[in-house]
């Protein structure tokens, strides 16, 4: 099962109707690579679904981060969202991102034993690293995680 499933059948065990607007917004955020604003969100639904409500858009997104699908952060001003996989929570993720192109590049980071030895209990996590991507500094690297 690749990860997408995986996390619609996390939603649909966690009590959720997987409705066809919910699995295309959590598509979109799939398959992007880089943080995307609810403006950009709801202008690629309406693409799809030109009568959708802002609201639909609005409540779901709330409902993915809640659920911890979602890694949010402010740029300018504006929310972003980039999809973060919560099956896996256990796990500490920064992220790197091309200050060129915007693509983000999830950076694990083991902070467990440093957390073991001070008894510290994370609350909550946010750790952002800004450069240029392979692609961007002339690398031949593709964008694919």
């Amino acid at each position: 099962m690749n990860s997408l499933q995986s996390l619609f059948q996390f939603i649909r065990e966690k009590g959720y109707l997987l409705t066809d607007k919910r699995k295309r917004l959590i598509h979109l955020l799939f398959e992007s690579h880089s943080f995307l604003s609810a403006r950009q969100l709801i202008i690629k639904m309406q693409k799809i679904y030109p009568n959708i409500s802002h609201d639909t858009i609005y409540r779901n997104l709330n409902l993915l981060v809640q659920l911890g699908f979602l890694e949010t952060r402010v740029k300018h001003g504006e929310k972003q969202f980039f999809l973060v996989n919560p099956i896996h929570s256990d796990q500490l993720y920064g992220y790197f991102i091309c200050e060129q192109c915007g693509s983000v590049h999830p950076l694990n980071l083991d902070l467990n034993l440093h957390m073991m030895v001070n008894k510290l209990e994370i609350q909550h996590f946010l750790f952002e690293v800004y450069g240029n991507c392979s692609l961007c500094s002339g690398g031949t690297k593709s964008h694919a995680l």
